[in-house]
């Protein structure tokens, strides 16, 4: 019997077919790590790329947000600002940025319509300029030769790892903030409460708020003895010391462990008004001859006392505007009627504190300007009771109160102000202090603030004006 066999044949794999498959797949493999590591390295670029960008963006509006702020906490006078508010910007900036530690020796200039700010080193090494131009903009845009807007533009360009990147923002004027308004007393110089003096709020506690703005005195504020303040304390400098001593009242407490949550320390710049007494001259109807023989019992109305006077007042009357030339020292004996107000020349010299004055060692009694008639004899009074809220603007002269008064209808302004023995009553307005002296309450003097009668922006003061960004503005390149 056969028996088939059945025999299967294959060919055999031809030589090498293994290592070229191998090969492929290695060119393969080679070629997909070439194109990732290509892709890769483009990423990176990119990404380094998009490093450099970002960071000369951010030093560009970082430098804008640096400029802006420092500009916005700029305090302009108001007439400055209103004459020329380029020039005054220019002042307010230089006198701001000069000699800080990122310009150097570097300072702020102005050449024609132009400020220019140096370059400023960042801390990360990037370093930003700018620029701020008046860009001379139309209220109407149908009027081209019309008022133009208060308006400033600050541009900013920023270089970082060889990269520029330009920013720009619009800058308008607007009104400081009320600032010192905010206050029962408020001084440029340092706060002194001693013996048994008191500030007390007639209708809130915070009407008998105080402030302090010295940065150069180091003790702020000095609440001593027995002394009594219904309301806050506030200074300027995040460094100054408030001193207490012995038992005083402090918001309503006499206990030392609530005193810390009724003192502000670093409460920031206070706007305080400029002066202008200008406002009262067109009033004035007559001028005291130098060689007065002062009589008791007169009465002054819309009075001048001309300059180096020194006259000695008893039991005197003023109605309207008594202006007071510098230099002068007047003082109030016996009694003072007051029915108006009381202002002094403008000043011209620097600490003339010392030696112009005014004193109050009698009795006062004072009511607003807008008790005033219309007229009495031969004198007007029309024009100055439509300016109520300001009873003593004092610039330039120390103001010192020994005697007592029932009140004082309006605000109190001067260079230095001292407040003694029994004298006291309620002001219808802040005290303030222009000078960098110490404003001082001794003995038993009472201020009671009563903030209720006159409000808003006072007669005789020019609030300054400020720089606020004008958010829709903003553009990049």
């Amino acid at each position: 019997m056969n028996t088939a066999k059945t025999i299967c044949w294959t060919r055999p794999a031809p030589r090498g077919s293994v290592a070229l498959l191998t090969l492929i797949f290695l060119a393969l493999f080679a070629s997909l790590a070439l194109a990732f590591f290509a892709a890769s390295d483009l990423s990176l670029c990119e990404a380094h790329n998009g490093s450099i960008v970002q960071s000369a963006q951010t030093v560009a509006e970082s430098g804008l947000s640096y400029l802006a702020t420092e500009l916005g906490e700029q305090s302009i006078p108001v007439a400055d600002a209103n004459t020329d508010l380029l020039l005054a910007t220019f002042n307010a900036t230089k006198a701001a940025l000069d000699y800080t530690n990122g310009m150097g020796a570097n300072g702020v200039t102005l050449n024609g319509n132009t400020i220019t700010i140096p370059s400023i080193t960042t801390a990360n090494g990037g370093t930003f300029s700018a620029t701020i131009i008046d860009p001379n903009v139309p209220i109407d845009p149908n009027d081209p030769n019309g008022p133009k807007k208060p308006l400033l533009k600050l541009s900013v360009t920023a270089s970082s790892q060889g990269l520029v990147r330009r920013v720009s923002m619009d800058l308008q004027k607007v009104p400081g903030s009320r600032g010192v308004f905010d206050y029962g007393i408020a001084s440029k110089g340092s706060i002194v409460i001693g013996g048994n003096g008191k500030v007390l709020g007639v209708n809130n506690p915070h009407e008998a708020d105080i402030m302090s703005a010295t940065f150069d005195i180091p003790t702020a504020v000095s609440i001593t003895g027995s002394a009594q303040l219904d309301g806050d304390i506030a200074t300027a400098n995040p460094k100054a010391v408030v001193y207490i001593s012995g038992s005083p009242t402090i918001a309503g407490s006499s206990n030392p462990a609530t005193f810390p949550n009724h003192i502000r320390l670093g409460a920031g710049t206070t706007d305080f008004p400029a002066i202008d007494t200008n406002i009262y001259t067109p009033f004035i109807q007559n001028k005291l001859p130098a060689n007065t023989k002062l009589k008791s019992g007169m009465t002054l109305d819309n009075t001048e006392i001309p300059a180096g006077m020194n006259p000695t007042f008893n039991n005197v009357t003023i109605r309207g505007v008594l202006y007071i030339d510098q230099p002068n020292q007047v003082t109030f004996a016996g009694g003072a009627n007051i029915q108006g107000v009381i202002v002094t020349q403008n000043p011209n010299i620097v600490g003339s504190y010392a030696t112009d004055t005014i004193s109050f060692s009698g009795n006062v009694t004072s009511q607003g300007v807008e008790t005033l008639p219309d007229t009495s004899g031969a004198s007007v009074f029309t024009g100055v009771k439509a300016l109520p809220g300001s009873m003593l603007l004092a610039p330039g002269f120390g103001v010192l109160f020994s005697g007592s008064f029932t009140a004082i209808n309006g605000a109190i302004a001067c260079d230095d102000f001292t407040m003694t023995g029994d004298a006291g009553g309620t002001i219808y307005g802040p005290i303030i202090c222009y000078g960098d002296t110490q404003l001082k309450l001794w003995g038993s003097a009472l201020a009671k603030i009563d903030r209720s009668k006159y409000t808003g922006v006072l007669p005789g003061f020019d609030m300054p004006v400020r720089l606020a960004p004008v958010g829709s503005s903003y553009i990049e390149g």
